[in-house]
């Protein structure tokens, strides 16, 4: 049982077809739209310390977009091997900007922050 399916199903286990949950299925597509703009602005905004442009934050937003629905709906997916695949990848692009020491000094993105 997927996640979707704890999170859909009534208590006696009964998942709720998709045309009862539209309304709950448009309010997490639309967090999960939010979540990912807010990470991808830190991402820049961490890049740019960094001294890097954002590709690599727009990588990192294509994963969260495309790798959490299917996590979240693994059962209608099929595609277990490819989302574990994304989920580590966007998890190791994470550790690397976190742990990543910024420039030191100004860079053309503007001062160091912590100077």
């Amino acid at each position: 049982m997927t996640l979707a399916d704890n999170f859909f199903s009534d208590s006696a286990g009964n998942i709720s077809s998709f045309s009862s949950l539209g309304g709950y299925l448009i309010a997490f597509l639309i967090l999960c739209t939010a979540y990912a703009y807010v990470v991808y602005c830190l991402d820049v905004r961490r890049l740019h310390d960094l001294g890097k442009s954002n590709t690599l934050a727009l990588v990192r937003f294509a994963l969260n977009v495309i790798a959490v629905p299917v996590v979240i709906f693994e059962s209608l997916f099929q595609y277990d091997t490819l989302s574990n695949i994304l989920l580590v990848v966007g998890v190791l692009i994470g550790l690397y900007l976190i742990f990543k020491r910024g420039t030191v000094g100004a860079n053309q993105y503007g001062e160091d922050p912590l100077t």
